[in-house]
């Protein structure tokens, strides 16, 4: 990865959970929790997915660092 194309990442990152908010902003309870059964992409809520994405860095490092921490006694 060239020095341009990780800073394009990192601006592309960072200006990630800024977009979630503006694309959330002023949904009511019932629209950030609504699910559908069919298509199947559709059965998760908006809130679900928000739940979801927030998860993944924590998971991520969990796994990577399960071992360790296992071996410390936590």
């Amino acid at each position: 990865m060239t020095k341009d194309e990780r800073r394009e990442l990192q601006a592309s990152l960072s200006a990630f959970p800024g977009g979630l908010r503006e694309e959330t902003e002023g949904l009511s309870f019932e629209q950030m929790t609504f699910a559908a059964l069919e298509p199947g992409w559709a059965r998760w809520s908006i809130d679900n997915h928000l739940r979801h994405v927030a998860q993944i860095p924590a998971n991520w490092l969990y796994v990577r660092t399960q071992e360790a921490i296992s071996a410390a006694g936590y």
